[in-house]
C-alpha cells in the first residue's frame, strides 16, 4: 500500500525549507530560494547534488563572475556579469553557454573561444555562404541564376552544402568556387561529393572537387576513370549546374 506524506512533515516554518529525511537523516531540501539541494544542505545553483564521494552535479544560472573554465571545480562563468547557464560535474563533465535571446537550446558566443580540450565542445554556428566561380588564371566574373551555399559548424569541423547555376562567364584557367565560411586548416584535403550537368570534363576522367590545405575555395578537379592516372585541373565551364555538399576542418 502506498504511504502518504503530509506536507507539514515536510516543511521547517522557521525559515520556509521543505527537507525530506529518513530515520533522521536528511536526503533533499527545497531551501527559501527553491533551489533543489540533493546531498548537500548548501545549494549554490537551482540544482546541486552531492554524491557520498564528494562529486558535485549544478544545473542552474550564475552571474557575475569572470568568463574562464575552471579545471579544478569544472565550472565555466560569465565575464560580464550576465548569466551563465551551467552544468558542472568533477568528474569532468562540463556544458558551458550563454542564455539564448529566444530562451531555447543553447547559446554559443559570436566570436568563438577555442579550448585546447579534445573532449571539449567549443562553438556551434549555423549560417550562409555565397558560391562564386573563380577562375585561376582570370578570376572573371559569373552571370548566375542560384548562388545557395548553407553551413553548418561544429567545433572544428565545418558540413557545408552548395547549389549553383551559371549560365556565362569570363574567367580562365582552372575552376575553383570562393566563398566558404572559414578557411581550411593547414592539415586538411578533404573531398566533396558533386552532382553536376553541363559540366565538361577531359575524356576518361570525372569530376572530383576537394577542399585543400589553408584555402576558404573549392578546387575543382578531375580524377580518370578506372586507372591510377594524377588528378587534373578541372577547366573553367562558362555554363553549368553543381549540387555540392562535405565537409572540411578548420584550424
Amino acid at each position: 500500500m502506498a504511504s502518504t506524506i503530509k506536507a507539514d512533515t515536510l516543511q521547517s516554518t522557521t525559515s520556509n525549507i521543505f527537507f525530506l529525511n529518513s530515520a533522521g537523516t536528511e536526503y533533499a531540501r527545497f531551501d527559501s530560494d527553491g533551489d533543489l539541494a540533493i546531498g548537500t544542505a548548501s545549494p549554490d545553483s537551482k540544482l546541486h547534488i552531492l554524491n557520498s564521494a564528494g562529486a558535485s552535479l549544478r544545473v542552474g544560472y550564475l552571474g557575475g563572475n569572470t568568463n574562464y573554465y575552471d579545471a579544478t571545480t569544472h565550472t565555466f562563468r560569465s565575464a560580464n556579469g550576465s548569466p551563465s547557464s551551467f552544468i558542472s560535474n568533477q568528474y569532468g563533465i562540463g556544458l558551458a553557454s550563454t542564455v539564448p535571446s529566444s530562451g531555447v537550446g543553447i547559446a554559443f558566443p559570436s566570436t568563438q573561444t577555442a579550448s585546447s580540450d579534445a573532449n571539449t565542445l567549443d562553438d556551434y554556428e549555423e549560417g550562409t555562404w555565397t558560391p562564386v566561380i573563380i577562375g585561376t588564371g582570370t578570376a572573371g566574373t559569373g552571370t548566375y541564376s542560384f548562388q545557395i551555399g548553407r553551413y553548418t559548424k561544429i567545433g572544428n569541423r565545418v558540413y557545408f552544402g552548395v547549389y549553383c547555376v551559371w549560365s556565362a562567364h569570363t574567367g580562365t584557367g582552372d575552376m575553383t568556387m570562393g566563398g566558404l565560411p572559414f578557411t581550411s586548416s593547414s592539415s586538411n584535403f578533404t573531398g566533396v561529393s558533386i552532382r553536376y550537368s553541363n559540366l565538361t570534363c577531359s575524356a576518361g576522367y570525372i569530376c572530383t572537387p576537394i577542399v585543400a590545405d589553408n584555402r576558404s575555395d573549392i578546387v575543382f578537379q578531375q580524377s580518370a576513370v578506372g586507372a591510377a592516372a594524377s588528378a587534373l585541373g578541372q577547366g573553367l565551364d562558362v555554363s553549368a549546374d553543381v549540387i555540392m555538399a562535405g565537409h572540411y576542418f578548420i584550424a
